[in-house]
């Protein structure tokens, strides 16, 4: 089983080391051609998400992501019973997720959705990361981890106007 950390993000404009994941509790920007490459890469593979990320999805799609068992990760354990929408599991610590995940179609490839917290929890284990750099400047709250060139090397970029999909797999395991 792969894990694949996907994400979009921009620079902060007072830090080269933080990468924008969103501000004030949305996306500052509206890609189409990411949402659809998002779509095409999940699209029958789990996704592991933290609750206030799903909540966010629900809140706009009204429905879980469709196609993909929806796997939520929360401290909250009062969630267990909410979430009846759709294909949704509940996980309350990564390896828990990982066994939810590892018991569904599409589990060759997991991917990770966020927020930041989960990001940070996965990164030690991630295989590959697939992001979205959008070339903008953006002041942020809610930031991705460094992608170091010491443990993640580039595989593949694709540079489009406004912003790049750019594909890492882990050096060092660690």
């Amino acid at each position: 089983m792969s894990v694949v950390l996907i994400a979009a993000l921009a620079r902060h404009p007072f830090s080269l080391e933080h990468n924008v994941l969103g501000a004030n509790g949305e996306i500052p920007w509206r890609i189409k051609e990411d949402f659809k490459r998002f779509r095409g890469l999940t699209l029958g593979h789990p996704v592991i998400m933290g609750r206030v990320t799903y909540e966010g999805i629900f809140d706009k799609l009204k429905s879980p992501l469709d196609g993909r068992t929806n796997i939520v990760m929360t401290r909250l354990t009062d969630l267990d019973g909410k979430y009846k929408a759709g294909n949704v599991l509940v996980a309350h610590s990564v390896n828990q997720a990982l066994d939810l995940a590892r018991r569904t179609e599409g589990s060759e490839r997991v991917y990770v959705a966020g927020g930041e917290r989960v990001y940070k929890d996965f990164m030690q284990i991630a295989d590959e990361l697939d992001i979205t750099e959008v070339h903008r400047v953006v002041c942020g709250d809610v930031f991705f981890p460094e992608i170091s060139s010491e443990i993640w090397n580039l595989a593949s970029r694709e540079d489009k106007e406004g912003y790049s999909f750019v594909s890492y797999v882990r050096a060092l395991k660690g």
